[in-house]
């Protein structure tokens, strides 16, 4: 399932909102500060740092993606206007740091999809967390595939 951009970049304030104590907490957030290449993205949420971690990305394949009435007839479309017939899907986790715990949301994928993902630990250190910091994690979905 596609999920869109705008939703990658809410599920941190949601987390954090749902963490948080009160709400006048949620509302004190600070942009990020990285850079845009780093991998990862920091902000801070009350008295929360969240950092959003990159996995990776994938090609994910329109006939995995859509339901079509007629399979193959976007594959086909795309093809006609010479565009790719895969969709590039990224994977993410976010780390929150409360001051007192870590808490990861997701886990990435590993290289179960492909070269282009597996980045999560590396991107982890980059931000300046080791794996063994990490107090808990949180799943927010699972695929029978890969529990």
């Amino acid at each position: 399932m596609l999920v869109p951009r705008s939703l990658h970049l809410a599920a941190p304030f949601v987390i954090a909102a749902v963490l948080c104590t009160s709400a006048a907490t949620a509302v004190a957030a600070e942009p990020s500060q990285t850079p845009a290449d780093a991998g990862f993205q920091r902000m801070k949420l009350g008295e929360f740092t969240i950092i959003a971690l990159a996995d990776g990305e994938f090609p994910l394949p329109t006939d995995q993606l859509l339901n079509e009435n007629q399979p193959g007839q976007v594959e086909r479309l795309l093809r006609h206007a010479g565009l790719p017939t895969a969709v590039p899907t990224a994977i993410n986790a976010f780390l929150i740091d409360t001051g007192a715990r870590q808490v990861l949301v997701d886990a990435g994928s590993g290289a179960l999809l492909g070269l282009g993902l597996g980045k999560l630990q590396e991107n982890l250190r980059a931000a300046g967390y080791a794996p063994e910091q990490i107090d808990e994690v949180l799943l927010t979905h699972l695929h029978p595939d890969h529990l």
